[in-house]
């Protein structure tokens, strides 16, 4: 909300480091995104899209393509979406990430300790109400879960498994 993002800036203007921030929506219709990720995730999405951009931050949009839809279909349909929330598209990065069916099995390719330090698992954490964890794409699983304190948000963590293939590419 724009109370948050008003204070976050602030904690950026007073600090030495830059703040960034990934929104996960995985479809620019509301009803399918809302189906993967919860009911009003959509709009709390854009909601906080819209906060963050009135504090000059520039959110990155990772849309993951679970319905394995055309990406000029996806960007053209956002463009809308940012268009109908009055939401400047320079105002936001929106990446598209290919869906990754956990149940297929994809070979490991080899993570060097260099690769390593840029794969969002080093950084990234994500608070859900079962616990903290490391990887948006693990959430809910054991091998990406750093603890249910906030001591846990601090914890280095790498992961190796089959999904930190899409990572490193």
């Amino acid at each position: 909300n724009d109370k948050k993002a008003r204070f976050l800036k602030k904690v950026e203007d007073e600090g030495e480091n830059e703040l960034f921030f990934n929104i996960s929506i995985d479809s620019y219709d509301e009803r399918k995104n809302d189906d993967i990720r919860g009911r009003g995730s959509f709009r709390k999405a854009i909601g906080a899209v819209q906060s963050l951009s009135k504090y000059t931050f520039t959110p990155t949009i990772k849309y993951t393509n679970y319905y394995k839809e055309a990406e000029a279909d996806i960007i053209k349909a956002m463009e809308n979406t940012f268009e109908r929330y009055s939401i400047a598209p320079h105002d936001v990065t929106l990446e598209i990430l290919p869906y990754f069916d956990k149940k297929h099995s994809m070979e490991m390719e080899n993570i060097s300790d260099k690769t390593s330090e840029k794969l969002n698992c080093s950084n990234t954490r994500i608070l859900t109400a079962k616990g903290i964890y490391n990887c948006p794409m693990l959430v809910n699983d054991y091998r990406a879960r750093t603890g249910s304190t906030f001591s846990a948000f601090s914890k280095k963590c790498y992961l190796e498994t089959e999904i930190c293939t899409q990572c490193v590419r």
